[in-house]
């Protein structure tokens, strides 16, 4: 497993997910956002520890951020929260459903999340943090 074959899962899996609008899916942040809701796939931080003295242990957080804008032309505060809770609904089903990643070198933690308001905008925003593991050949 690398960080970028990881990231790049992740931001495939996102965009089938039911719901998602392909379009509005990157694999980096933004000032402004364009179109809503839109969602950042990013690395946010990884450890490591020695598990064996043949093989590393590697963990990579990757964050997934939904932004919706709460009003919009006839998008109001309550349909725009509703369509937020959905989406985030689908993306936990969606891990949870796929804890490999698709692969067998590597799994996931139970995604966790975060909620909040982005400063001086109208805009909400969940982030989840999908903790990947894998274990790694060490050389000594």
């Amino acid at each position: 497993m690398s960080i970028v074959s990881t990231k790049a899962y992740v931001v495939t899996k996102v965009k089938g997910i039911s719901g998602i609008n392909p379009d509005g899916v990157f694999d980096y942040e933004q000032q402004k956002w364009s179109v809503f809701p839109a969602i950042a796939v990013t690395l946010k931080d990884g450890n490591a520890r020695f598990l064996t003295n043949t093989q590393n242990e590697r963990h990579y957080n990757i964050v997934i951020r939904i932004y919706q804008e709460i009003v919009r032309g006839n998008v109001g505060a309550a349909a725009a929260e509703d369509n937020l809770m959905t989406l985030a609904d689908n993306i936990i089903t969606s891990f949870d459903n796929d804890i490999r990643l698709g692969r067998t070198d590597v799994w996931t933690i139970p995604i966790t999340l975060n909620c909040g308001w982005i400063q001086d905008q109208p805009v909400r925003f969940i982030e989840f943090t999908l903790d990947c593991i894998d274990v790694v050949q060490a050389v000594g």
